[in-house]
């Protein structure tokens, strides 16, 4: 079954406060549903793949994982090749990022549902290590999330740039 993101009146309201255009765009366009992935990492899988493909291309490879995973779990990606995974239409780069989150995961070093228990402003003022480190793009805002400083930079862009 699939799940979209709850919001009501009370959040198109606060948005509309919040911006001209963007309160132009609601009354214009309506109600949007969004698709969720309650499960963390197989939303940050979904995420990954999806980086700079078209809509298309990102569903595609996206059902390809899906049909043949079932359940997007640490334990499955790593139980696949980097071929394995690079025949479901992902880049090696990508690969790299994916495996790399389910090993951290798995051993212990990241705390995936640990980021229920940071606010919205913890986890987007990680995002900022994007501005520190390209490579990071892809999963920063996800993968590091524990690792952010309080100006919101990831300890891992910064060990790299020493």
């Amino acid at each position: 079954m699939t799940e979209y993101f709850q919001y009501g009146e009370k959040e198109l309201a606060y948005l509309k406060q919040r911006d001209k255009r963007l309160s132009e765009i609601i009354d214009k366009v309506g109600w949007v549903k969004r698709r969720v992935i309650p499960n963390l990492f197989a939303a940050l899988v979904h995420s990954i793949v999806g980086q700079q493909i078209s809509t298309k291309a990102h569903e595609t490879i996206w059902q390809r994982i899906q049909s043949s995973l079932g359940e997007i779990t640490p334990q499955r990606v790593i139980s696949l090749t980097d071929e394995e995974l690079q025949r479901f239409g992902i880049s090696f780069k990508k690969v790299t990022y994916i495996k790399r989150a389910a090993t951290k995961i798995l051993n212990g070093e990241f705390d995936i549902h640990g980021l229920y228990d940071k606010t919205d402003e913890e986890v987007i003022r990680c995002r900022e290590c994007r501005k520190s480190d390209p490579e990071a793009y892809d999963y920063c805002e996800f993968y590091y999330a524990h690792e952010c400083d309080p100006n919101g930079f990831c300890a891992w862009a910064e060990r790299r740039q020493a």
